[in-house]
Formats: structure tokens, sequence, C-alpha cells
């Protein structure tokens, strides 16, 4: 018997299902109409710029397979991706409109049929009407790429694993909108509730995201960092975007596409969906058994949501309005406050007004009022104050397994080459600071050293946090000497910003930046102490470890020539090991006084782009002493970067805050004068945090640019190559001082 009646209830069901659709002509043509157009149509229009490729030889037959498989069969459709956002709305919204409607509930009331068939029926053919058009499009679209020889064995199987993550993400936005009909009892309402059920979440998300970035002082986002993804489960939304980025690894692996390998990331995420999609629809089941049949025509379908409803929305009002209010006044409090109960307000009146359909409604429920400001207070004030204590948290070192840091001024200039771009990274490739590279390769033990500069930068972050509490405007995340009245100001202190990366035990990543004062003893002694270190040096300067077979073509450059090797392979091995020898042992207090003399550079040919990449850049200094007998021995000449013999003349400027001067400089006693205090521009700053004349800046920078004979004119506006100096602070000979003085504008 349970048989028999199960097979009556399905038959049942596809009854209804049937008469239903008789109701839904308009979506249904809707559906085949757009599917149409997001398929086969865009297949067509996209069919013939791929063939005129082919025909001019700008692209091969597998690089036209796998743009065909990621533009039209891939989950990176475009044109799918919003059709099916605006059918899960217009579906959702269509088949629940006799929810809305009293006549049409009193009709269907008076039916000797369940309220649960009647919703399963107008449920089931609202994922039918996309599904079955998406899937005969997405195989015809199919069919013509394969009679172009655009699609394969491996691109078509994986094309239709590809369609039905489409149509689980598809039916996860539908559910939404569904439970947002369910839930009212008027169109227009359900429109509002099924915008905030769906991207809700991300709103959260976003305001977390913008929080910890304003108050966390110590806040760092890597490169590689995506919000999308870590915001994927709280909005179909976000997961659609983090799917499709890993489109891009389908495109850069071809092979996988030959294997069906769902990359992990994609698969979770859809599993996870579809999941919640079930736990929705069974939700709305029991909301379908519940709702009051004079719901109909009402806002809300079931009152005692109402001020839960208005709490979740009064929440990220009121912190984005304190936000909004805040970054238009440079960070005053008084008007972060103004911009809380402001947004509150206004969300609390909008909202009841809209509850119960009278302005005069928005003196209602001033209970959830104060729920949703004091939710929101706190959440404030447990970013403004660091409750939880993000800035403050130090790991452990048992828990961490290595770390990973950079300091900005420490070789700050110090470039790396195209094969860094993507550190291991396979979410997408982007092209790293020089920090972030460094942060990404070093693998440091959480020594006492590397702790201490750690501690220090907590220290200065809880001062900077009051600083930005109390003092209104000096909030962003910059070096604090740079205004007086900082918590942190010091006339002898220059902090430099810290970035760390640590690797803990448990696989977890955390990243943080730190102010330190690099002028203290006992922080640049830390700081010595890393420097000497092999794993941070060999970071810090890949060259260390690379194999001179895989080095590429050398160059020797300075600010005046840029001229490759003519050497034999053991003269050049000899230079480079004996390079290394006297890297390693560069300590950092060299650093205090030397500037570089000149770089070695290699380049290796870019087979893709068709030109020379530059690979290592290898400063030398004056210390170098062996290297530089080597380079002299080859032709070069290090030594003699700044001499004065060939400089016809200078032309010197230096600008002030209301007024600019310059002159310019012939004589060859004076330039031989003035030769000897200068520093090529580009390697003034390499080391900044510990040059003393950098860091005691008591004169104003005086820039030059020296013209010389037998140049290549390249950089002139002469018939003599320029080049970039300033002078070192301190140094500038009287004369330069005076004579600029007199040319005041």
């Amino acid at each position: 018997m349970t048989s028999k009646k199960s097979s009556s209830d399905f038959a049942g069901l596809f009854t209804l299902m049937r008469e239903n659709l008789k109701r839904r002509l308009w979506p249904i043509a809707l559906s085949i109409l757009g599917c149409l157009f997001a398929l086969p149509i865009y297949t067509l229009l996209n069919i013939g710029s791929f063939q005129e490729d082919l025909a001019l030889l700008l692209t091969t037959l597998p690089e036209v397979q796998a743009q065909f498989f990621g533009n039209i069969l891939s989950f990176a459709n475009i044109p799918v991706l919003l059709l099916s956002a605006g059918l899960a709305l217009v579906n959702g919204l269509q088949g629940m409109l006799y929810l809305h409607s009293r006549v049409k509930g009193d009709m269907y009331g008076a039916l000797p049929v369940k309220r649960v068939s009647l919703f399963d029926a107008a449920y089931v053919n609202g994922i039918l009407i996309f599904a079955i058009p998406y899937l005969a499009a997405h195989l015809l679209s199919a069919g013509i790429g394969a009679s172009r020889g655009f699609v394969t064995g491996g691109t078509f199987a994986y094309g239709l694993l590809c369609a039905l993550i489409v149509i689980v993400f598809y039916t996860c936005m539908y559910t939404l909108v569904v439970l947002a009909s369910v839930g009212t009892g008027n169109t227009v309402v359900a429109l509002m509730g099924a915008f905030v059920l769906t991207i809700g979440g991300l709103v959260y998300g976003t305001l977390l995201y913008i929080c910890r970035t304003v108050f966390f002082v110590t806040y760092y986002e890597p490169g590689h960092y995506s919000f999308l993804k870590e915001f994927a489960f709280t909005s179909p939304f976000a997961a659609l975007g983090t799917i499709i980025s890993s489109e891009n690894r389908l495109m850069k692996d071809f092979t996988i596409l030959e294997t069906l390998g769902i990359p992990g990331d994609v698969a979770a995420t859809t599993i996870v969906y579809l999941i919640v999609t079930v736990i929705l629809y069974i939700l709305c089941r029991k909301l379908i058994m519940k709702r009051p049949s004079e719901a109909a025509g009402k806002a809300i379908a079931f009152p005692a949501s109402k001020p839960f409803i208005k709490v979740f929305l009064l929440i990220p009002a009121a912190l984005f309005g304190a936000l909004a209010f805040r970054t238009i006044t440079n960070g005053k409090m008084s008007w972060f406050v103004f911009g809380f109960f402001g947004g509150l307000l206004i969300t609390h009146a909008v909202a009841e007004i809209i509850f119960e359909f009278d302005f005069k409604a928005c003196f209602k429920r001033p209970v959830s009022l104060c729920a949703g400001a004091g939710i929101a207070a706190v959440i404030a004030l447990c970013f403004i104050f660091d409750v939880f204590g993000y800035d403050s948290y130090l790991p452990r070192a048992d828990q961490v397994a290595s770390v990973g840091l950079s300091v900005n001024g420490l070789q700050s200039r110090l470039e790396y080459g195209m094969d860094t771009a993507d550190l291991g990274l396979d979410m997408f490739r982007y092209y790293p600071s020089n920090f972030e590279v460094r942060m990404e390769r070093m693998a440091l033990s959480d020594s006492e050293a590397v702790q201490k500069l750690a501690g220090s930068g907590i220290e200065n972050a809880k001062s900077l946090r009051m600083d930005m509490i109390l003092h209104a405007g000096n909030t962003e995340f910059t070096p604090p000497v740079t205004y007086e009245d900082s918590a942190l100001y010091d006339e002898l202190a220059t902090y430099g910003t810290t970035y760390y990366h640590y690797r803990m035990n448990n696989g977890r990543e955390i990243y943080r930046q730190y102010l330190v004062n690099y002028c203290d003893e006992e922080m640049l002694s830390a700081l010595s102490e890393i420097y000497a270190e092999d794993a941070f040096k060999e970071a810090v300067f890949p060259e260390l470890t690379a194999k001179n077979d895989t080095i590429g073509t050398l160059y020797y450059e300075d600010p005046r020539n840029s001229i490759p090797f003519d050497e034999t392979p053991q003269q050049i091995d000899n230079i480079l090991d004996t390079y290394r020898s006297e890297l390693r042992a560069q300590t950092l207090e060299s650093l205090k006084e030397e500037y570089p003399v000149g770089c070695l550079v290699s380049r290796v040919y870019n087979q893709e782009y068709h030109y020379y990449d530059s690979q290592y850049y290898m400063y030398i200094y004056p210390s170098f002493e062996k290297t530089i007998a080597l380079l002299e021995q080859a032709g070069f000449s290090p030594l003699t970067t700044y001499e004065s013999d060939e400089v016809e003349q200078i032309d010197a400027y230096c600008y002030m805050d209301d007024y600019s001067m310059n002159a310019t400089f012939e004589e060859k006693d004076e330039i031989r004068e003035i030769m000897p205090h200068v520093i090529y521009d580009e390697y003034y700053s390499m080391n900044w945090i510990l040059q003393e004349d950098q860091l005691k800046q008591t004169e104003p920078v005086v820039y030059l640019d020296a013209y010389y004979r037998n140049g290549n004119n390249s950089g002139s506006s002469r018939t003599y190559f320029m080049v970039s100096y300033r002078i070192r602070n301190g140094e500038c000979p009287p004369f330069v001082m005076e004579v600029l003085e007199e040319s005041k504008e």
C-alpha cells in the first residue's frame, strides 16, 4: 500500500507541475530565448574571430580549444552567469506569486491538494524552466564547436560538469528568492528580501573586511589575497567569483581539461552550496506548512520575524554609515558617531514603514532599535579598541613553523625577475612587490631576534591605536615621524615598516606589518642578527643559491653604462663565486656608510614575449674588494663611478614648500668639488633606514643632472648623456647653496 500511495503522489506531482507550467509560459519563452543568445548565438559570434586568428596564424588550435572552453562551455561563461542570476530572480518571484494574492490563496486553499504539493510543483518547475533550455543550448554550442574542431572529448565532458555546476548555483540563488517570497506577502517586498538574502552575508563580510583594514594597525593584505575567496560562503555571487578565478588555472594547465580534474576548491564550494540549497528547500517547505493564509498582501508573512530582520539590517547600516562619515572627515570620531546614529535611525524608519505600509510606523518597535544599536556599538568598540587582540597577537615560538619577513628601507630598490611572479600561488598570476617575494621565500626560525622586532612593533601599534582614537585624522598606517603630533613622534626615531609572514604548524598563514624604530640600538642589533642568517640573505638575494649555469647573459651596469661581459665562462664563474662569498659576509653595519657603485645584471631570453627579462640584480658595494678587483681585470671601473673627468655640466635644483631653486655649473673646478659628494639617485634610498645622513635630514635636498660627453644621447635634450644624482645630506658645498639661493622663484 505504501508503494501504491507513493506512486499516486508522484503522479499527482506531475499533474500539478503540468498545470503550473500553463501559467508560466512567458518565463519559459524568456528562458529559451536567453539561453539561445547566451550560448549558440554567442558561440557563433566567437567562432568567427577564432577562425580568423587561426587563418592569420595568430594562435594555435590547442589555444583556441582552451579559449572556446573557457569562454563558452565552462562555468566562466559571463552571459550564462548573468542569465542564470536574472532567471533565478524571475522564476523565483513569478512561481510564488500565488502566495501574494488573497484571491489565488483562497482558490488554492479550496482545492483538495496539500500546500506543500502545490509548492513542490511550482518549485521544481522553476528549476526545470532554466535547466532544460540551458542544457540543450549547451549541447548545441558544444556541437557547433566540435564541427570546427574546437571541442575535444575532454572539454566536452568537462563542459557537462561545468553545466551542472552552473545549475547548482542557479538553484541556490533561485531557492533564496523562493525563501524571500515564502517569508513575505508582497512581491515588491519579496524582491527586497531576495536582495537581502542573496547578498546579506557578503555585506557582512565586506563590513568585516573594511573594519579590520581601518582599525587594525598591523593589518597587512598580501598581493595574492582574494576577498571573494575568503567570503565565498557568504553569498552565491562571491562563490561564483571564486569559481571564475579558477578558470585561469584551467587555461594555464590545459591537461586538467583532458583528465576531468575539477579543482578542489571548485568541487568543495559546489558541494557546500548544493547542501545549503537542500537545507533552504526543506526550510521553505516547513514555512509553507506554517504560513498563515491571511499573510497574502502583507509585507512580512511571519510577524515574529520582524524584529530579527530589522536587527539584521540595522547592524551593517549603522556601521557603514559611521565608516562613511569617518572617511569623509579624515577620521574624526565625532562624525563617526554621527554616521552611526544616522544610518541606524534611517534604516529603522524605512524598515518599519515597509513592514507596516504606514509612515507612522517609524516610531514602532524601539526595543529592536536598541538591540540593533547595542550590537552594532559592541562590534564597533571591539574593532576600535582591539578587544580580541588582533594587533597584540604574537604567536608562540612552538606554534610557528617558519617566518618570512621584509623590512622597508633595507635593500629596498632590489628587484626580482619575472620567474618569481608566481611564487607557487596557483590561484592566479600576479606581480608581487619585492618585500612580498622575500616573505614568501624566507623561512626563518622564530628566534628571539625575530620576536623582538615583532614585539616592538606590537607596542608601537598600541600607541598608534590610542593616537588614532584621541587625535582624529592621524589614522593612516604611515611612519608616524611624518607628523609631529603622533604619540610615537621622536626626532631621533625612524620607523621602518616590517612585514611578517608567519607559517604556523597547523598550516595557517598569518600576515602582519609592524612599525619598528631602527634608530633603537636594540632593534638594530636584532635586525643585524637576522641579516646575518643564510635564510634571510638567500631570500633577499636569490642569486646566492642559483647555479652559474642557470644565470643568463651577464652585464655590468652603473649610472652611465650597460655593458655585456665578454670574458670566458670560467672567468664569469669566478666573478660570480667571489661576489657570492662577499655578499654572504656582508654585515648590516657595513651598509650604514656604503652605497652601491655598480651592479651585475643577468638577463634571460623570454620565449613567450621574445625579449630579454632581467633575472638577477647584483649590487656591488665598495667593501666588495675582491669582486671589484676582478671587475677591474675585466675592464670595468666601479670605483670611478663618481669621478668628474667626463662631466661637462651640472644642473642643480631644489624644491621648497613655496618656491624652487635651480642653477647651472660648468666650471671644471666647481664640478670637481661637487662630484665627490653625490650619490646616484637610484642608489641613494637603497638602505635608507640605516643611512645616518638620511635619518637626520638637516638640509634641503639638492638634486643634480650631470651631463657627460661621449654619451649615447639617451635621456638628454642636449648632445650629452645625462645622469641624475643627489647630494648627500650635510655635504653640499656652500657655494652650491649660495648660487641656488640667488635663483629663488
